[in-house]
């Protein structure tokens, strides 16, 4: 295979990556600070409240996601298992520590 044949699918994935929605989205959102700056004389305070009204659309869609997870899509459930309860109360009895730095 000569090394021509691997740059041309490279290449062509890298173009696919980039007009993908997703891509153009994110592109976009990072444009328009800089094009308020520059075209429409945005000061300190307007990118400020730009910045967080974006980190408050980000919070909001996060906990409607975490909201409408399923329920073992999040990770070990929250009660211990009798084989955590268990290897706790092995390793405090058998340490050397006493209760004040456990």
């Amino acid at each position: 295979m000569s090394d021509s044949s691997l740059i041309a699918p490279a290449a062509a994935m890298r173009g696919a990556r980039l007009l993908h929605p997703s891509t153009l989205i994110l592109l976009g959102a990072n444009l328009l600070p800089l094009a308020g700056v520059l075209f429409w004389s945005w000061d300190a305070f307007v990118l400020l409240m730009l910045y967080w009204l974006e980190t408050a659309v980000i919070g909001f869609w996060t906990i409607v996601r975490v909201a409408t997870a399923p329920r073992g899509s999040l990770g070990a459930s929250r009660q211990p298992t009798a084989a955590r309860t268990t290897r706790r109360s092995r390793s405090r009895h058998s340490s050397s520590c006493t209760p004040a730095c456990s």
